[in-house]
């Protein structure tokens, strides 16, 4: 995908527990060509503040080649060398927590993590 490259596939904390979401990057003139990052952290109360910092951070203007769409969240929690995935946001409602996992996976690589996740 031609997305902006200082976009991180995952970006969260790395301990502790904390709310996150799924964001689907859609490139406007190619709308096959997307991805799904994932963001969160314990800064945020909120599921939608997750989503607000980050459109701030990259500073989006309506000429922006991409579309930036929350397509769901729940929580992540660290607990020794095991990470929980469940949840869903109210706002966002449920994401793919099974796809979550599998990025996670690729992330820390496998077998750094026990990575359980709620169906």
């Amino acid at each position: 995908m031609e997305t902006k490259n200082n976009i991180p596939e995952i970006e969260i904390d790395k301990k502790g527990k904390f709310k996150y979401i799924q964001i689907k990057i859609t490139n406007k003139e190619n709308k096959q060509d997307q991805r799904i990052i994932i963001k969160g952290t314990s800064r945020c109360k909120f599921h939608n503040d997750i989503f607000k910092e980050f459109m701030e951070k990259l500073n989006v203007t309506p000429n922006d080649k991409f579309i930036y769409e929350p397509i769901g969240g729940g929580k992540i929690e660290f607990n020794g060398n095991k990470i929980y995935i469940n949840g869903e946001s109210s706002v966002y409602g449920p994401c793919d927590h099974q796809l979550t996992s599998e990025k996670l996976e690729k992330f820390f690589g496998k077998g750094k993590y026990e990575i359980l996740f709620e169906k």
